[in-house]
Parts: structure tokens; sequence; C-alpha cells
């Protein structure tokens, strides 16, 4: 096995000698190959696994982003969803709390990213990472998924049609980087903030890293539509407050942002 090829096998004894005592990566599923990562990870939550259940995939074959979206998934690259049960007052936090671990596993390796609204992580104006979360009530508690495809060593210049818009960690810093190492970091990181029990300023955190606010966005909106006004601000409950042009405000759930 080459060296590069090493780099990429997952080994869930050296990603827990990373994390020890902490809840998230307590039992850690690793495969060379899934549909989705979050599907194994909601059969397991139903099945009734332990809060901080790692589910980790080599490759997807039907991964995906929001509203069933193919997320191209080659080797290589961080596929990861977690399971967790959250508090009525951490759930309406998991989108910041995913996105922000990401950003701080990516800023200890010396690379700046923002966030696009609502679930993208970017590195300029380009596309490391999307994130997802999928909520569930069971026997009256809460199961929460928390999906990340994060390109790591991932060759871009690879794939022309992705070229302009992705970027991977590998191609930043100019080396090929290990998987269990990156793995573990990502994971002390969601963990510190999944405990942290001030809400306030984890969002606001968040927010200071949007890269559109004050700006003249489109949003593509899920029926195909799309509204045109100034970003003012995204609420609590991650929903974009949108200004347009006649002065009316519009909270927008779900949609695309592109800046002008």
């Amino acid at each position: 096995m080459c060296y590069i090829d090493r780099m990429n096998v997952y080994d869930a004894n050296k990603i827990k000698q990373r994390i020890p005592d902490i809840i998230i990566g307590q039992q850690i599923y690793i495969y060379d190959e899934v549909s989705s990562t979050m599907q194994y990870a909601r059969s397991l939550a139903f099945a009734g696994a332990i809060e901080g259940t790692v589910v980790l995939a080599s490759k997807q074959s039907a991964g995906h982003g929001r509203f069933e979206r193919v997320w191209f998934s080659p080797p290589g690259n961080i596929y990861i969803s977690l399971i967790l049960k959250p508090s009525k007052e951490q759930m309406p936090l998991l989108f910041a709390v995913c996105a922000l671990a990401v950003q701080k596993m990516l800023q200890k390796y010396g690379i700046k990213a923002t966030f696009k609204w609502p679930n993208d992580v970017l590195v300029g104006a380009k596309k490391i990472c999307g994130t997802l979360i999928e909520g569930y009530s069971q026997n009256g508690y809460t199961t929460a998924i928390c999906g990340v495809g994060l390109n790591v060593n991932f060759n871009v210049k690879e794939h022309q049609s992705l070229a302009d818009n992705a970027i991977s960690m590998s191609g930043i810093l100019g080396q090929v980087l290990d998987l269990n190492e990156v793995t573990a970091v990502f994971l002390q990181e969601f963990n510190e903030l999944y405990i942290n029990e001030d809400a306030d300023s984890i969002f606001k955190l968040w927010k200071s890293h949007l890269s559109f606010l004050g700006n003249y966005v489109y949003v593509c909106l899920d029926d195909g539509n799309y509204i045109h006004g100034l970003a003012v601000d995204v609420n609590i409950q991650g929903q974009l407050l949108l200004k347009d042009n006649t002065g009316n405000m519009h909270t927008v759930s779900n949609g695309d942002v592109c800046l002008n």
C-alpha cells in the first residue's frame, strides 16, 4: 500500500486515540462504500444507537445534500454522519455547530473559511464542504443526524466540471492529509461546540462568518422562483431576512444564495 493510500484509510482506533472521553465518537462505524452515511446513520439511530455514534465511509454511491441533490463522493474525502440526541435548546443550533466545527478544524490547518447560507462552507468563493441536518421525533425524544461532506484529498483539477466551484484541503496546502487526523480534529471541535450551553455566543460566532450579509443577492427558491434583494440578517432559526427593492422584508427558510 502506497503512502497516499495509507493516508486515505480510516482506522477507528487511530481516531479514538485522539478523542478520548468525549461524547462524539464513542462508537465509530467505518465502511468502504455506502449509499449514504446519512441513510446508514438513520438506520442505526432507529435501531437504538447511542448518542455520539459516528458513521464514516470512504465512498458514497448515492451521497446527497439538501432536497436529495446528488453529492459527488469519490475516495479521499470525509463523508461522515453523527447521531445526536439534542435538547430542545440544542436542536435549533445544530446547523451552526456543524458549520463552526468544520470552520474551526480548517483554521487549525491554517485555512480560513466562511459560510454561505444555508449550509455551505467556502474557502474564497469555492465550496470545500457541505453540511446537512435531519431531525426526527422518536418515542417522545428528538434524534438528529448531522452529515458532513468535506473535500480533503480530492484532486479537483481532475474534474473540470467542479474546478471553478470546488476546492480541497490538499489542493490548498499542497500535501496529502491523514483522514484519521482530520476526522479526529473535526470531532473534537464538534464536541466542544455541542456541549457549550451558550447558544447566543455560538449563533453570533456562526453569523460572523457569513460571507454575504449586507450584500445584494439572488435567492433561488425551492419552487424555481427567485427573490432579489439586500441580505439583511439571519435569525436564530437560521432563516434569511431579505429586503427586496420595494422595501418589503422576506423571511426565507430554504434556498440558494448567489451574489449579484
